[in-house]
């Protein structure tokens, strides 16, 4: 069994202006958007939007985040007050404070995890210290993690990537009004928007799942050390790549609007080239659909992550521990150590 604790990386400190109430708590079997759901019902808020929140937390994990809300309710025709806003949270309110802005998508800079697997077996041979500080050796040595997006991402069983791929073909194959008309109603949907970006997260994955090695190839776009993701950077030739030691990060095409490409006639183009016309990319659809693309970092360097582990009592539990920055999956660090026989 698994159980995650995830904790958002702190947004700015509030100003203790007067606007929003902004509410630490921490619960678990809601996701993100149920909790924003709750308070819009419970304050008779226009909609879950007007509720402020940085990044998704897992609904299945005892999550802690940091919610705002906003003084007034339009449905009540009054300013709310601190007590209605604690008594309509969910889980356990670690704090409330007041500030003049919302809570936007991007405030947080990391969330921190506690994971704990129950009922491990090491290797014959080999005991659970020894057998997870091996797997985290090979991991500094392999270049660190692959940066794939999560399974939650897609959907269940990817209908979600599916699902935007058939948009994406439905407007490839209208022109004028119709295409138009059909792009505006999965832009305008949460649905559509979801299932769009489903889908350029899987094919991120399969340009990702195709590199052999972390090490920078002739034609990689490679982004700053301090560098999440962007639209471009700085491309590997054949005359600087022996010079890349500066810990600038390979990319990975998260395909849309403006996003830099990798030129076709280098090796690391040639993958891309290759996955990018398998998924069907069309430019004129991808526009159409307002999606824009980036250029997302491959590998998560593993000493970055600030890894620990701990066995725990009774010798069969492992408490792991690390941080991750902004859109980058746990499930991913812990399926290198959940791997049975290499599977």
């Amino acid at each position: 069994g698994k159980k995650a604790r995830g904790g958002g990386g702190a947004p700015p400190p509030p100003d203790t202006k007067p606007g929003h109430f902004w509410v630490t708590l921490t619960r678990s079997g809601l996701s993100t958007l149920e909790v924003q759901q709750l308070y819009a019902s419970s304050l008779s808020l226009p909609s879950h939007k007007d509720v402020g929140a940085s990044g998704l937390k897992d609904k299945h994990a005892v999550a802690t985040q940091t919610f705002s809300v906003p003084h007034y309710s339009k449905g009540l025709g009054r300013k709310l007050t601190e007590s209605e806003v604690r008594e309509a949270s969910p889980g356990t309110v670690l704090g409330v404070a007041e500030c003049s802005k919302k809570i936007r998508r991007n405030y947080h800079t990391s969330n921190e995890f506690v994971v704990i697997l129950r009922g491990c077996a090491p290797p014959p041979g080999s005991s659970l210290p020894s057998a997870i500080s091996a797997v985290a050796a090979g991991l500094r040595a392999a270049g660190g993690v692959r940066n794939y997006y999560g399974p939650q991402r897609f959907g269940s069983r990817c209908s979600g990537a599916y699902r935007g791929h058939a948009i994406l073909e439905e407007v490839k194959g209208k022109e004028g009004k119709k295409a138009k008309k059909a792009a505006n109603n999965a832009r305008m949907s949460v649905k559509g928007v979801f299932a769009l970006q489903a889908w350029q997260s899987m094919v991120f994955n399969v340009c990702l799942g195709r590199r052999s090695s972390p090490s920078p190839l002739v034609g990689d776009i490679l982004l700053p050390a301090s560098g999440e993701e962007g639209l471009s950077g700085e491309r590997v030739t054949g005359k600087n790549r022996d010079d890349i030691q500066d810990g600038r990060k390979v990319t990975c095409c998260f395909p849309g609007n403006r996003v830099m490409k990798a030129y076709p006639n280098t090796p690391a183009g040639a993958v891309e080239s290759e996955v990018l016309k398998e998924a069907g990319v069309d430019e004129r659809a991808l526009s159409m659909c307002d999606l824009w693309g980036s250029r997302r970092v491959a590998f998560l360097d593993f000493e970055s992550l600030g890894f620990t582990f701990e066995v725990m009592e009774g010798g069969r539990d492992v408490r792991f521990r690390f941080e991750l920055g902004r859109g980058q999956y746990a499930t991913n660090v812990m399926r290198e150590f959940m791997k049975n026989g290499g599977e």
